[in-house]
């Protein structure tokens, strides 16, 4: 099993806008369970302390394997919402553990 975690940090320094920029993120996200079984598991995580340096949002989610993170990486609805996502952080990491 794959564990594909993201971590990003949004252009706003608001912390509503942030909050509300959450929401959709996750929102657009788990829409996409619909049209790419690939997909496994998804949660989200907000950053609770809310200090300066601090990202604001984790993702966490499971794949079997390689093959279907590339296939849920590759898919066309994905790059959509990765581009509405691009469009709204000014950092963003991730890590892909085997499990």
């Amino acid at each position: 099993m794959i564990r594909h975690l993201v971590i990003w940090t949004f252009t706003t320094p608001d912390a509503v806008e942030k909050d509300r920029l959450a929401a959709e993120v996750a929102e657009r996200l788990l829409a996409l369970r619909e049209a790419i079984p690939e997909i496994g598991s998804m949660e989200f995580h907000r950053d609770a302390a809310g200090f300066e340096r601090n990202a604001d949002l984790l993702l966490e989610s499971t794949f079997a394997d390689l093959d279907a993170l590339g296939a849920y990486l590759e898919h066309p609805d994905h790059r959509a919402v990765a581009a509405w996502i691009d469009s709204n952080v000014r950092g963003r990491a991730v890590v892909d553990l085997e499990v």
